[in-house]
């Protein structure tokens, strides 16, 4: 009976891993989402000090994610903007957390 419970367990607890790895492909790992988000936030409040924002969404990049390397994007809007204008904030491909208003600055010059 003993042997039985652990059988059982073992599946179990194998069927959640491959959910769990199923999930993780289509939408992103949830703690590298929440751990994305926070080093976003403390960008924002670095970069753009005298401006309050509100992050609305993180989203998963699935298209150019890489096993291990991957996308996550942050929309974000400032609360005095009366047109409320997502702007994004995402890693670069060398790594670098930026925005969509730092690259734009960055280009026209």
């Amino acid at each position: 009976m003993i042997l039985y419970r652990i059988f059982l367990s073992a599946i179990i607890i194998g069927i959640a891993f491959i959910v769990f790895g199923v999930y993780s492909v289509f939408n992103g790992n949830p703690f590298s989402k929440y751990i994305f988000k926070q080093q976003a936030s403390h960008y924002l409040e670095s970069t753009y000090p005298n401006k309050q924002n509100l992050i609305t969404e993180v989203d998963f990049n699935f298209k150019s994610s890489a096993p291990g390397k991957q996308k996550f994007i942050v929309y974000f809007y400032f609360l005095d903007d009366k047109n409320k204008k997502l702007h994004s904030v995402y890693i670069n491909d060398d790594g670098i957390i930026t925005d969509g208003l730092q690259t734009r600055a960055v280009n026209q010059k």
